[in-house]
């Protein structure tokens, strides 16, 4: 048998199962088994728990380090992935909720610095990572059948870990720290009821994780999260 008919036998194959799955929905969606609810009520009020996904983009001016006035810009581009739970409520076509997650970074950051002043040459390699983060915060918006449009904000915490070594006219320096600062976020996103008890979601969140010994992190945050609706 030639790679063409593999190929041939491969495309009915997923072309006969797409079908026979789309015709499975069809006949569940006339059976109304896989329809959101047509009220605001019964798709928007309850429990919720999902998992999320996106990109976190570091905007930090600063590092956090006691040479951090010689370090122009420690950004960087990370992923972020979590889980999250809410309550959700609605009164006529406001909505009102409350989500607490706990998210993964892999944001990891380095940063190299040289400077002489006064004839005394120094040499600093910066090093940043925030290992962990979570956000506790209300939702509140407007609400359609399958549709919530949503500002939010609130508090937030996350683990810094910094270290910087170098030396300072030929002397050599180590330093490092490793602490669970606290914050605040503020954003915006749109969740729409796709299928009976699931959702998708977009949203954008501003991290700003607070000074506390000179840490400091700030991040915009753009992510995609799926929820069950209890």
């Amino acid at each position: 048998m030639n790679f063409k008919n593999i190929g041939f036998l491969l495309s009915t194959a997923v072309a006969l199962s797409s079908y026979a799955f789309a015709d499975e929905i069809r006949v569940r969606d006339q059976a109304g088994e896989t329809k959101c609810a047509e009220s605001i009520s019964d798709n928007w009020k309850g429990f919720s728990l999902g998992l999320n996904a996106g990109a976190l983009f570091n905007v930090s001016r600063e590092g956090h380090h006691a040479h951090a006035h010689h370090s122009k810009n420690l950004g960087g581009t990370a992923f972020t992935g979590g889980i999250q739970l809410g309550y959700n409520y609605h009164f006529s076509y406001f909505y009102i909720g409350l989500e607490t997650d706990f998210n993964y970074s892999s944001l990891n950051k380095s940063h190299t610095s040289n400077w002489v002043v006064d004839g005394v040459a120094t040499h600093v390699h910066y090093k940043d990572k925030l290992n962990w983060f979570g956000t506790v915060r209300p939702r509140l918006g407007v609400a359609w059948d399958t549709v919530i449009l949503y500002v939010t904000g609130g508090f937030s915490y996350g683990h810094l870990k910094a270290h910087e070594h170098g030396d300072i006219d030929g002397v050599p320096f180590s330093h490092g720290m490793s602490k669970t600062a606290i914050g605040w976020n503020v954003g915006a996103g749109l969740e729409w009821c796709f299928v009976k008890h699931w959702s998708f979601r977009l949203e954008y969140l501003f991290l700003d994780l607070a000074k506390k010994d000179d840490l400091k992190n700030r991040n915009h945050i753009a992510r995609a999260g799926i929820n069950y609706l209890f």
